[in-house]
């Protein structure tokens, strides 16, 4: 791999690092925005007691409810992040694909939120045993959502399945829409097929304008190891 690519590869792992951490730490500012409107709410209800006006006890449950209901959301989001921040404490060890990409969907979700997208996340019925980096396999398969975000519009619904495949696991990311335009998308794709030979995968895409967008990709069972590339992918993977 070239020193570029190497540049890339470091440059491009902090941009996802810090496009997620901001996306999350701006829901959290979100909930406690509305946590301190509801406080305020309070506030104002106990004013008005004070100065004769008997208390609802219905209001009252109701805005306790609410506040209630940003407190799990937040604990949520600071779960979230703190799952994300861990996927960088070893490069190398045992990972479920299903788990590990279902996070990683959860995490872009206000990505497709923004864009008016619906993300529709299919698990695989058991687990994809992998071994490799959690948040190489993250980055990976976020940069096929932003190529798939690119191209969407509002009403849009972006596919990601994860199934076995071949001793390890394989990632799809789809959408029925087509691919309105090639040109934003053309600077996006070398750079995954980047992160594809770095870890030892395969990519098959069809980034076709009219056509349906689809990106595929199958991780060995080792990535990312000194020996990713031996013995894999076995003679009965069509190789793409």
């Amino acid at each position: 791999m070239s020193d570029e690519e190497q540049h890339q590869l470091l440059e491009g792992g902090l941009c996802f690092y810090g496009a997620i951490t901001a996306s999350i730490t701006h829901e959290f500012a979100n909930v406690l925005a509305t946590i301190g409107e509801l406080t305020g709410l309070l506030d104002d209800f106990l004013m008005a007691a004070e100065h004769g006006r008997p208390l609802d006890p219905a209001r009252l449950r109701s805005t306790t409810a609410r506040i209630a209901r940003q407190v799990g959301r937040g604990t949520d989001h600071v779960k979230q992040l703190n799952h994300f921040a861990h996927a960088v404490d070893s490069f190398q060890g045992a990972l479920d694909l299903g788990e590990v990409v279902g996070a990683l969907v959860g995490l872009c979700d206000r990505f497709a939120r923004l864009r008016k997208v619906r993300l529709d996340y299919r698990a695989p019925a058991s687990a994809v045993p992998l071994d490799g980096s959690a948040f190489q396999v993250q980055h990976l398969v976020y940069r096929c959502l932003v190529i798939a975000l690119e191209n969407s519009r509002q009403g849009d619904v972006i596919t990601v399945a994860v199934e076995p495949s071949a001793g390890g696991g394989r990632v799809s990311v789809t959408t029925d829409a087509p691919v309105r335009s090639g040109a934003p998308l053309s600077g996006l794709v070398p750079f995954l097929e980047v992160l594809v030979e770095h870890l030892g995968a395969r990519l098959e895409s069809a980034v076709e304008v009219d056509h349906p967008l689809a990106l595929h990709l199958e991780l060995p069972p080792h990535m990312g190891g000194p020996d990713c590339h031996e013995d894999w992918p076995p003679a009965e993977l069509p190789m793409f």
